[in-house]
């Protein structure tokens, strides 16, 4: 196999911070820009959602009943550094682990 694709976005499962961002030729594409977010994850969340309830969409990781929720997961996540989560993702790599260690 000569590619292997993980997900180690904690909380959600992908995030853009703009789902309409133009493209040379007028089509759209997803796009994500770090400075629009600030390192504050309920400011994703709720710019990520805005767009949901605007364009009446639901997206995978971004369900209503999880989002519901998502004071929770946050909590949950707290303890989980930048440091920590690229230990376990080099572990995942490295030792062919089928599980993750957060938390």
């Amino acid at each position: 196999m000569k590619v292997i694709c993980y997900n180690f976005m904690p909380v959600f499962d992908w995030t853009r911070t703009d789902l309409f961002h133009p493209v040379g030729d007028g089509s759209t594409a997803l796009y994500y820009e770090a400075a629009k977010i600030k390192q504050d994850p309920r400011e994703m969340a709720d710019y990520v959602m805005s767009f949901t309830e605007k364009y009446h969409m639901t997206f995978p990781g971004w369900e209503p009943e999880r989002m519901a929720k998502l004071d929770e997961l946050f909590e949950k996540y707290r303890p989980v550094t930048k440091e920590k989560l690229w230990d376990n993702f080099k572990y995942q790599v490295l030792s062919g682990g089928d599980h993750a260690h957060l938390p």
